[in-house]
């Protein structure tokens, strides 16, 4: 349970092995060794690494783990939190296991012709916010089956008031308005930072494209910005745009 700093990412057995992979890459490519793009846990391992390398080899900050990073601090706008927030509703409704065995039981039956599952997200993994907040989305077609399944009235009807309160308030909220702000949030602004992320993660991206990469999600997230006639503002909330 000790610091990532101090040892657990600082053996010797990490370092044969890095440098080991720097050398199979060398033969590889044919070509020395620029730059190790590591993330803060690991930059002790690669400034060994780098040390015990015949040529002049920088550390450098993994471009993907930065990436990541632009999306955590977009996940603290009140902007993002407030959709967050309202994703987490939907995703702890329909991940009840009864209302769970609903959505399974309407694919089968062929009730519904999209029955994806939720999809929670992960705290240390903000560009995964994305994903998140599109599986809430996707279960509109299923909250709205919901009323109509003769399943969930009894589910409902064995509720106490206030649990049929708390349920009818979901209900009234999971509008067309609340799937309208998803679907433009995500197609206009998180999209694009799961985008970088995921090129950022290939093997076949070098750095050297690093700056153009974010760059073009710069000019994408411009367009969102702008759609519309401000549509972001009108949609999400005066100063929306300025927050992002």
């Amino acid at each position: 349970m000790s610091d990532l700093g101090v040892d657990k990412h600082n053996t010797d057995a990490e370092v044969r092995d890095a440098l080991e992979g720097c050398k199979r890459a060398k033969e590889e490519f044919m070509a020395n060794i620029a730059s190790i793009p590591v993330d803060n846990a690991a930059k002790a391992v690669a400034s060994r690494v780098a040390d015990l390398l015949i040529e002049r080899c920088l550390t450098s900050r993994d471009p993907a783990h930065c990436a990541d990073l632009l999306s955590k601090d977009l996940a603290t706008c009140p902007l993002i939190k407030a959709i967050i927030a309202e994703a987490n509703e939907v995703y702890k409704f329909v991940s009840i296991d009864r209302i769970d065995s609903m959505r399974i039981q309407a694919k089968q039956q062929g009730h519904l012709t999209e029955a994806l599952a939720a999809v929670n997200k992960v705290d240390t993994r903000m560009n995964l916010v994305h994903d998140f907040i599109r599986g809430a989305r996707h279960q509109g077609p299923f909250i709205a089956y919901l009323p109509t399944c003769e399943s969930f009235k009894k589910y409902y009807d064995e509720r106490t008031t206030q649990e049929k309160a708390k349920i009818d308030g979901i209900f009234q909220r999971c509008d067309h308005l609340r799937w309208e702000k998803m679907d433009f949030l995500t197609s206009s602004l998180t999209v694009h930072f799961k985008r970088l992320h995921k090129v950022c993660c290939m093997s076949s991206v070098p750095l050297s494209a690093y700056i153009l990469l974010c760059q073009a999600m710069r000019n994408e997230i411009n367009k969102g910005l702008n759609a519309e006639n401000g549509k972001f503002n009108r949609l999400l909330g005066a100063g929306a745009a300025q927050q992002v």
